[in-house]
């Protein structure tokens, strides 16, 4: 069975639920966990946040869907949550993998915690420190042979960790000439420098993480593994020449 219609068909099981219509949903909240912004600092404050302004809008489900983390989970355990929010919490989390060379997000839902919380594709925090640590002097080293204006000795806060291209993408815009530069090199910055550069194999910038992440393909098993529901993440943010060949492809593979 390929990857796209195993989606296809979890979307219709989400379809089918009985829960799924006349509700109000945000099944794609973040502790921040892991996805760019703040790792674990401040991560039950957050997760109150969450739950308040869920409970403001009042929505009848959310789901936390940090990426390839699901610690969010425990630190609900710590709190009452019916202080804060009446509604349903569905287990969620958004897992990267590779597909053709390109680096893809698989959102995973309704799976069994215990199960997930074993999984290979859940990443420690010393592990996502190492592998964007080297991420990061990757790019400094290719900004610096463009003549980028940057400060050479960059580096990731592991208290406040993030990813390497967010880091180098909020120290670049700290200059304008730095867009110029760019442009000569294809990459305009309208774009999040990921996707524009990182995960693009036509850029100086490209980094092929099929070393650091699974194929689409056992991310999706391992989250049916787990008795979740798998779907592909925003498509068209993918760095693709032709996204209707890429969904071809994909149902042949």
């Amino acid at each position: 069975m390929s990857n796209v219609k195993m989606s296809i068909e979890d979307k219709k099981y989400l379809y089918e639920q009985p829960w799924f219509y006349n509700n109000k949903l945000a099944l794609r909240c973040e502790l921040g966990v892991g996805n760019g912004i703040k790792y674990l600092k401040n991560a039950v404050q957050r997760a109150l946040e969450i739950l308040e302004k869920a409970q403001k809008e009042q929505l009848d489900i959310i789901s936390i869907t940090d990426h390839n983390q699901v610690s969010a989970y425990s630190e609900l355990t710590n709190i009452d949550i019916n202080k804060y929010y009446y509604g349903n919490i569905i287990t969620g989390t958004e897992l990267k993998c590779v597909y053709n060379h390109t680096p893809m997000e698989i959102l995973a839902y309704g799976f069994d915690l215990g199960k997930m919380q074993k999984s290979k594709y859940i990443i420690t925090p010393q592990k996502l420190y190492e592998v964007q640590s080297s991420y990061l002097e990757f790019i400094k080293k290719k900004g610096e042979h463009i003549g980028l204006y940057f400060d050479k000795n960059l580096k990731l806060n592991k208290e406040n960790l993030e990813f390497a291209s967010s880091t180098f993408e909020r120290e670049l815009l700290k200059d304008k000439r730095n867009i110029e530069i760019l442009k000569q090199y294809g990459i305009s910055m309208k774009q999040p420098f990921y996707r524009e550069a990182q995960s693009n194999p036509n850029s100086i910038f490209y980094i092929d993480e099929t070393k650091d992440y699974p194929e689409m393909q056992e991310v999706i098993d391992e989250i049916h593994d787990a008795n979740g529901l798998a779907f592909l993440a925003h498509l068209y943010e993918y760095p693709l020449k032709n996204y209707e060949q890429t969904i071809k492809e994909i149902k042949q593979a």
